[in-house]
């Protein structure tokens, strides 16, 4: 009880320091790790992130040591929750598990550039901008990938500063991104001089038009209409009403009313969202009986998030989150199993040899899993491979939700 009992202070303290002068650094780097986050997360302050890193750097250079990595990691751990909270309304636990695994990304580079910086300050100054895009880039590999929060999608509603993004892509972007900050962080270097601080200010500003100013005369001035017409139907029904155990004709009967709201004989088809089928379509007739009815009243394609599952050859039983095709007369066509799944929320990495992190597994050990019915991370497995849908003149292929923040995926 004593050992948890100082566990428990220390990490407390860590937080939350004694000293006036850490508060201040850690209530600074606080407030700039929630404006950071709000770049990313919402249309209206994608500029915070030209100039969000600017006064942690000046904080985190003038550190050493343990505090060093202990403000890194705080500020790390802080902007990762403001970006990723939203797990948390589908699995708490797994919201804590992918903000841990993402904020030691952060906590590294940050690290690495205050050390490098004091070594040599050109060093650090040079080498952030590609240690914050190496890392983007490494965390979408392996099933510990988590590419959320990349700072080129901070300026996913500037239009005109996108565009570059199409040459360069979002990691390019970030890139720049990452030059501005380090630029502006020179004016508040000491040691620089005058005139260089207003060369930074410059280029920084120049940065950014000439950005605008490409995305201007590549953007057509009047937006061309498709000929190839797609209804998307949003139900919005909450998470606790969806998968309540009889409700799914609820979520059904909304589907088919907003199709025959939506219904001209122009749509070509009909998108529903992620999981806003409850079932398991691929194991369950009575639903796909249902859905299929639904579908050949609109008399048009649709594709429609579900569940799938299938049984593997040494008899186990694996678990997708999914998507199907039905086509105009009703009957189902085919099946997408979502390849990228979100760590800590809709699986387990490397599910099969970490056993130990299974609700299953710990319910033997935590009790206070099973007796308060904590919200554990799903059990999903990743599909293997693309697919490519077929309509009658034309062909699609498909991403749900996390998938579209893997560059090179999205590419493929």
């Amino acid at each position: 009880m004593k050992l948890h009992d100082n566990f428990v202070t220390n990490i407390f303290h860590t937080v939350f320091p004694e000293e006036l002068p850490k508060r201040k650094r850690r209530f600074e780097l606080l407030l700039w790790s929630v404006m950071l986050s709000l770049s990313v997360t919402s249309e209206n302050f994608g500029f915070l992130a030209w100039f969000s890193l600017v006064r942690p750097m000046m904080i985190l250079v003038s550190l050493k040591g343990r505090e060093l990595f202990n403000s890194c990691f705080f500020f790390g751990f802080f902007f990762n929750l403001f970006s990723v909270y939203w797990i948390a309304y589908v699995t708490p636990v797994g919201m804590v598990g992918a903000v841990l695994l993402i904020t030691i990304y952060h906590a590294i580079v940050l690290y690495l550039f205050s050390r490098l910086y004091q070594i040599r300050p050109i060093l650090g100054c040079l080498l952030l901008p590609f240690l914050w895009v190496g890392m983007e880039h490494f965390r979408t590999l392996t099933e510990f990938a988590f590419p959320w929060a990349d700072l080129g999608l901070s300026q996913a509603y500037y239009l005109y500063i996108l565009q570059i993004s199409s040459v360069i892509s979002v990691h390019g972007l970030s890139l720049i991104i990452l030059g501005v900050n380090v630029l502006l962080f020179q004016v508040f270097r000491k040691e620089v001089s005058t005139e260089k601080k207003l060369t930074s200010v410059f280029i920084s500003m120049a940065t950014v038009a000439i950005l605008a100013a490409y995305g201007w005369v590549v953007t057509p001035a009047i937006l061309i209409d498709g000929d190839y017409k797609v209804g998307l139907l949003q139900g919005s029904v909450p998470i606790e009403v969806k998968w309540k155990p009889g409700n799914a004709f609820y979520s059904y009967n909304l589907y088919d009313s907003l199709a025959r709201t939506a219904k001209d004989d122009s749509v070509n088809l009909f998108v529903w969202p992620e999981t806003s089928v409850p079932a398991y379509l691929s194991h369950q007739p009575r639903d796909r009986k249902y859905i299929s009815k639904i579908v050949a009243r609109s008399k048009t394609y649709h594709l429609l998030g579900s569940l799938g599952a299938e049984i593997t050859k040494d008899n186990k039983q694996r678990h997708y989150n999914s998507c199907y095709q039905f086509n105009p007369i009703g009957e189902l066509e085919n099946r997408h199993d979502k390849v990228k799944l979100v760590p800590f929320a809709e699986h387990v990495p490397y599910q099969d040899h970490l056993k130990f992190l299974e609700k299953e597994f710990l319910e033997k050990y935590l009790s206070f899993i099973k007796t308060y019915d904590i919200q554990w991370w799903s059990n999903y497995y990743p599909g293997d491979s693309l697919t490519m849908f077929q309509l009658d003149d034309a062909a699609y292929s498909v991403m749900i939700c996390f998938e579209i923040t893997f560059p090179e995926y999205v590419r493929r």
